[in-house]
């Protein structure tokens, strides 16, 4: 998100091939790891819902867990924003590690959380307070996956990179939240996933930051990012201080249009 006197698009060729299947890995994993999380709570919804949103109609409570995705999803573009200037100022690589530890963590933090027969009425409120945290991270995963995969593959690629991080990450956390799921339900076969194993499911959100870490530490940054540090280095280029406000001031017809076209069709905010 930063204004330069020359362009980066050259920075592309200096990517090999092994890091560009580094950076494609990392990417589909790291969004998959991600979703692995959100997941999780669609297979304990029901013991959820009566737990922290207990009705005299299950539907109900069941309603009220699903609309706790809303709550998470409103804070998605606030952790983009906050994560996407984070990675412009310190690196793509170390957005992505905060972003997938912070949403692992706060997955595992339901775990943790009183019952309203507990706790009472704070129980559903700490439930959507760590929801509202859970989203700000989960935006912060969505723009660092997507631009380290999209940033480290040639232009004519990335909306097929795009695609692949969407798609092939849901699939893949998809299946990593249900094998965690069947594990889970036969260790805790009948009530006792009431009890306990509804929390286990969540606490599986340490996995995801451990493997997420190991994933991510070694990897190294798009060619992008280390032609943007270049230039920012040299005392004739001129860096923006506030991307963010740039972006929705004089970009925000190229923010509003990429919702309705390729991924590819809205270039890089770097000339």
């Amino acid at each position: 998100m930063a204004e330069m006197d020359m362009p980066v698009a050259g920075a592309q060729a200096s990517a090999d091939n092994k890091q560009m299947v580094n950076a494609i890995i990392a990417s589909v994993l790291g969004w998959a790891l991600d979703l692995f999380d959100l997941f999780i709570l669609l297979y304990v919804a029901p013991v959820v819902g009566a737990l922290f949103f207990p009705s005299s109609n299950a539907a109900l409570s069941l309603a009220a867990v699903y609309g706790s995705f809303a709550v998470t999803l409103l804070m998605r573009p606030l952790g983009s924003a906050v994560f996407g200037h984070y990675a412009d100022v310190h690196g793509r690589k170390q957005a992505m590690l905060i972003a997938i530890v912070g949403v692992g963590l706060s997955t595992a933090a339901f775990g943790l959380l009183p019952t309203i027969a507990q706790v009472g009425v704070i129980a559903p409120i700490m439930f959507l307070i760590l929801r509202l945290v859970q989203g700000i991270f989960v935006g912060g995963v969505v723009a660092s996956t997507h631009t380290i995969g999209t940033e480290s593959v040639p232009p004519q690629w990335r909306g097929a990179m795009s695609g692949l991080v969407g798609g092939g990450g849901a699939g893949i956390g998809a299946l990593l939240a249900s094998f965690i799921f069947l594990i889970t339900s036969s260790v805790f076969p009948g009530d006792a996933f009431a009890v306990w194993g509804w929390r286990f499911m969540f606490f599986s959100g340490l996995l995801s930051s451990l493997l997420g870490w190991f994933i991510f530490r070694n990897l190294e940054e798009s060619p992008y990012f280390k032609e943007l540090k270049r230039q920012q280095g040299n005392k004739q280029a001129k860096v923006s201080k506030a991307p963010v406000k740039d972006v929705f001031s004089g970009q925000y017809r190229g923010v509003l249009l990429v919702n309705f076209s390729s991924p590819s069709a809205v270039e890089p905010a770097i000339t």
